[in-house]
């Protein structure tokens, strides 16, 4: 499984897992990576700014969403803008509505098989980096340029109600 799968022979100095956020599985985490003895390879970033995260998904291999639920989460929409790297977010997010077959997106089913063999996807560098760009175009349909006036329409029918 995917514990088995996040072992110290995994990992080298080449490889540095980053998680961000202080979610309430994160002291858990930190103990099971220096059970596992991979806690020299693991950083936790803990809550850092849109700057910080923009620095980092220019930086990595590869940046996992891997939301249970969420309606159309601003993070992925960010990272899909400003990775320099292959995205993968959840299947269970709002925004995957919205992906339809011309941007072939990077989603998964949030189990641990998924996420094992996304991992193992980004450590053998077998993914398409081609994906860079269609993220970027999927992300520049829902700026807020472009998303303002229907804002604005569908306050004001909640109002006129």
């Amino acid at each position: 499984g995917f514990y088995e799968f996040l072992s110290e022979k995994m990992f080298s100095k080449e490889v540095i897992l980053y998680i961000a956020g202080n979610g309430s599985q994160k002291d858990y985490l930190e103990s099971l990576s220096k059970k596992l003895k991979i806690d020299k390879y693991i950083v936790f970033l803990g809550n850092i700014d849109k700057d910080q995260i923009k620095s980092h998904l220019k930086r990595v291999n590869g940046a996992i969403y891997p939301s249970i639920w969420d309606n159309f989460p601003l993070s992925i929409l960010e990272a899909l803008a400003s990775a320099s790297c292959p995205v993968f977010f959840s299947r269970k997010a709002g925004i995957y509505d919205f992906v339809t077959e011309e941007y072939d997106l990077n989603t998964f089913n949030p189990d641990l098989k998924s996420i094992s063999d996304i991992f193992h996807q980004i450590f053998e560098n077998r993914v398409d980096r081609k994906i860079v760009k269609r993220q970027k175009k999927f992300a520049e349909k829902y700026t807020w340029d472009k998303v303002i006036d229907n804002y604005i329409k569908l306050y004001n029918n909640v109002i006129n109600e």
